[in-house]
């Protein structure tokens, strides 16, 4: 009953989430038309739902973690997802979804930090690296995403390391599924460009729960 509870919980702060950003959205570019329609939406809340299994696996198995806990990274998951959304559809990713996830990773290291000090320094390394260095092979919003999971991530005590593969899983489910799809050319790049973010995302929560998993 807990753990059935807990993924009510964490679906429902992932829906709402999503539902608020959404609607922000709608009122910033009404003109550019962003409702679903009914078919879409239904997609977009299973995904909802789908998202809150590896929430539940990681508090199941995490200690730490409460139903505040679900409920804050139920809240970024939703952030992410919709982040998604719209960069499938337009290739846009608003700014206010970057802050948003900020917050959901700054409140899970409290009421007490759980994150020890070179987790932190290679945090820092890792947001260096991605803003100066990587941010020369994809686009913005793309090093924001890799940023805001770096710091959930470190929340959960990965350090650079797990963050590189982190980056590894999303460009190794890109070639996966882009390779099928024939769109990789014969110098290694893709024919057409497709959105990142979704195999970001696909690929942070995969190395959440291998690390966890692992440890």
């Amino acid at each position: 009953m807990h753990t059935l509870m807990c993924l009510l919980c964490a679906a429902l702060s992932e829906t709402v989430v999503f539902i608020l950003c959404l609607a922000v959205a709608r009122r910033l570019d009404e003109e550019e038309n962003s409702r679903l329609h009914p078919g879409q939406k239904a997609f977009w809340m299973l995904l909802c739902v789908g998202n809150s299994f590896p929430i539940v696996l990681l508090l199941v198995r995490t200690r730490w973690m409460t139903e505040r806990d679900v409920v804050l990274l139920g809240a970024a998951a939703g952030g992410l997802l919709f982040a998604c959304l719209t960069d499938t559809q337009r290739c846009k990713v608003y700014d206010f979804v970057w802050w948003l996830e900020l917050m959901s990773g700054v409140l899970l290291m409290y009421p007490e930090p759980r994150c020890w000090p070179f987790v932190w320094g290679q945090f820092v390394c890792f947001l260096f690296l991605q803003n100066f260095l990587f941010s020369r092979f994809y686009g913005r919003a793309d090093v924001y995403a890799f940023c805001t999971c770096g710091l959930l991530e470190s929340v959960f005590g990965m350090g650079i390391l797990g963050e590189f593969l982190h980056m590894a899983g999303a460009f190794l489910f890109l070639a996966i599924v882009q390779g099928f799809r024939n769109n990789i050319g014969t110098d290694g790049n893709l024919k057409r460009p497709v959105p990142f973010l979704p195999y970001i995302v696909l690929s942070f929560w995969t190395t959440l729960l291998a690390h966890d998993l692992l440890r």
